[in-house]
């Protein structure tokens, strides 16, 4: 079983740095799709827009990244959001 990351505040999971990080180990993401069951319409949308993964989508994508790079999901990358005064309100 995988250990859970825990997500400071103000944090989310980078989902273009863990595409990119697979590419670069050579993963595209028609190979991505074969692994996960996953399509690649929504992958390349995760990928390319920005868009965020529904809970099991994401899930699913984080176990096979975790698997394919050899790294924990601790160690997953992620990015800090910029909150404002604004948006804290």
């Amino acid at each position: 079983m995988t250990e859970v990351a825990h997500l400071n505040p103000g944090e989310r999971v980078d989902w273009f740095r863990m595409f990119a990080d697979l590419k670069r180990n050579g993963w595209s993401v028609w190979n991505i799709a074969e692994q996960t069951g996953l399509p690649r319409e929504r992958l390349r949308g995760w990928q390319n827009n920005g868009h965020e993964p529904k809970h099991t989508d994401g899930e699913a994508f984080i176990a096979f990244y975790c698997e394919a790079m050899g790294r924990h999901r601790a160690d997953l990358p992620v990015m800090r959001l910029e909150l404002s005064a604004a948006k804290a309100r």
